[in-house]
Order: C-alpha cells, then sequence, then structure tokens
C-alpha cells in the first residue's frame, strides 16, 4: 500500500509539472510580440523567466528547454535567438544590446552569464555608470555543451561543437571542435582528438 500511495504522489507531482509547463508554453505562444518574437513549437519551460526589458526580439527555437530563474534583457536593436533543440539550464543570463545567437542543439549549464556589451570605464574623472557601454554580437554555433558558471563577453564567436569547461571566462573566439577551459578560456585540445592513456 505504502508504495502505491508513494508511485501516486510522484504521478501527482510530475501532472502538476507538466501541465505547468503546458500553461507557460501556451502563455508565451499566445503573446507572442509582447515578451518574445517566437516560442516554437514544444518548447519547455521549467520556470518564469525574468525580463530586463521586454522588446519582443527574443526567439527560441523548437523543442529547446528553458530552465528556471532565467534572466533574458534585449535593447530595441539587438536581438536574441536561441535555436531549435537548445538547453538553456537554471539560472542563466543573456543580456544583449546587439545580439546573441546560439545555434541548433546547443547545451548551456547553469548560471551561464552571455553578455554582449561591456561598461566604459576609460575616463577616471568619471563615474563607470556614466560612461555608457560598448557591444559587439556573440555568436554560440551548432552543437555546443557550455560547462556550469561560464562567462562569455562581448564579440565571442564559438564554432561548431566547442566544448568549455565549467567557470571559464571566454574572452577571445574559437574554431569548431575546440574544448577549451580556464581563466581566461584558453585551448586545451579538440573534440575527436586521440587521449595519450
Amino acid at each position: 500500500m505504502q508504495t502505491i500511495i508513494k508511485y501516486f504522489w510522484k504521478l501527482l507531482w510530475f501532472a502538476k509539472n507538466r501541465i505547468y509547463q503546458k500553461i507557460l508554453w501556451l502563455f508565451y505562444k499566445a503573446s507572442q510580440g509582447g515578451f518574445f518574437k517566437k516560442v516554437g513549437a514544444g518548447v519547455i519551460f521549467f520556470g518564469n523567466p525574468t525580463f530586463g526589458s521586454v522588446e519582443g526580439n527574443i526567439s527560441v527555437g523548437d523543442k529547446s528547454l528553458i530552465g528556471r530563474k532565467i534572466f533574458l534583457s534585449c535593447s530595441k536593436d539587438g536581438e536574441i535567438t536561441i535555436g531549435d533543440h537548445c538547453s538553456i539550464n537554471t539560472g542563466c543570463h543573456l543580456v544583449a544590446i546587439k545580439g546573441i545567437r546560439i545555434d541548433r542543439g546547443t547545451l548551456i549549464g547553469e548560471y551561464v552569464s552571455i553578455r554582449d556589451q561591456n561598461h566604459g570605464f576609460e575616463d577616471p574623472n568619471m563615474l563607470v555608470l556614466e560612461q555608457g557601454f560598448s557591444a559587439n554580437p556573440i555568436v554560440i554555433e551548432e552543437d555546443c555543451w557550455i560547462g556550469r558558471s561560464v562567462f562569455i563577453r562581448a564579440g565571442v564567436t564559438l564554432g561548431k561543437g566547442c566544448v568549455v569547461g565549467a567557470n571559464s571566462v571566454v574572452t577571445k573566439s574559437f574554431e569548431p571542435y575546440s574544448v577549451i577551459a580556464g581563466i581566461p578560456a584558453h585551448l586545451i585540445r579538440h573534440r575527436g582528438d586521440k587521449l595519450e592513456h
């Protein structure tokens, strides 16, 4: 009897989550042009995103996963595009003045920060907050895997199939299938290289 009760509560928990996810998808799908420019078929929202600005220029492709406590902010002239079959995990921040493009099949771990802009700070006689921003688009090509707590700065392009180790700070672009890690991130090897044992 206890086993039946245990499975009943698990089934109830699963059903509650699926209903909540479906309601969020229907809400954002119905309000396209408000919060999102596009919400693809089969997108799963595990939680309600927080928006820094709501310009309606964020797109999410088919069957992508959007985790809990995601922060999205995009200026009127910028665009954030998340491709099909992507996974944006808990606590990620995506902030764009010009643009962030994440291509198909890319996996992004928890608490990753992707920002296409930097504060100006060169004038020591002015407050940093008064010196504006510089911005360059970020491109993460398909089939990349970004580990937990990575920071990706403005102007970076990660080629197809890159893997970024947890806690890395990515300050420059890398060619396809690079495996990178560190602060700042540097090339460790390429996917497909034979490992020495």
